[in-house]
């Protein structure tokens, strides 16, 4: 009799350990895995403790600002389509055996992708731009400019922090080339995605000097000075 009912007791507990876990696992507005969960499975996989050479992917997603549409158009319609993208980025992770999502700030999702390559990275990140624009018009979202994906590649030995860090740059970029993108931080090719950035400066630099005249037709020095051609 005492040994079934602590066996009961045991069980109880650890159905209830199991129950803490998960909602300690859980952003609470979307039901995904939330931003101390991912950390620790990437933290988990960087620590490579079975001395394997773990590596991966990470992409940071970045959807348009729930807090301003819903100001723009309210609650009800920025909830609607605000968790039509979460439940396309949820379905659309499912395809990919051992991949994590998980809502990491705000309108910022991540996605953990463990040995993956970069390459295999850029074609699920233009699946996925495919997928969004399969979904219906609205007046409220613009299409064009709806997702911004930024990927970076890691392996063990790295820190959480400097994997996640690398993330949010990629995605920092993918937002400066303006409308539906994606981009790649490459720690062994620095300049690697900052062309958009670049030629900004090349343009701002030529039109204070007044070279108005330049089209984009004709050739540019580095240093943003049109080359006419006699």
């Amino acid at each position: 009799m005492l040994l079934s009912e602590l066996q009961f007791a045991s069980d109880q507990r650890s159905r209830m350990d199991t129950l803490i876990r998960s909602y300690a696992a859980q952003d609470s507005k979307t039901g995904l895995n939330n931003r101390l969960f991912f950390d620790n499975q990437l933290a988990t996989l960087l620590e490579d403790q079975e001395k394997v050479g773990a590596y991966g992917i990470v992409m940071m997603i970045r959807l348009p600002e729930f807090d301003l549409l819903r100001d723009n158009w309210g609650r009800a319609a920025a909830e609607e389509h605000y968790f039509t993208l979460i439940n396309l980025l949820s379905t659309f992770i499912m395809r990919y055996p051992g991949a994590l999502l998980a809502r990491y700030h705000r309108s910022d999702f991540a996605v953990l992708l463990p040995h993956r390559t970069l390459k295999e990275a850029d074609s699920i990140a233009g699946l996925l731009l495919k997928a969004m624009d399969a979904l219906p018009p609205t007046r409220i979202l613009d299409r064009d400019d709806m997702m911004h994906i930024g990927i970076c590649a890691f392996r063990s030995g790295q820190s959480t922090a400097q994997v996640m860090e690398h993330a949010e740059a990629a995605t920092r970029n993918a937002v400066l080339q303006g409308s539906n993108s994606w981009s790649v931080y490459d720690d062994t090719l620095p300049e690697k995605g900052r062309g958009n950035v670049r030629w900004r400066t090349l343009i701002e630099q030529m039109l204070s000097r007044g070279d108005r005249g330049c089209t984009k037709n004709l050739p540019v020095t580095r240093d943003g000075r049109c080359i006419t051609v006699n």
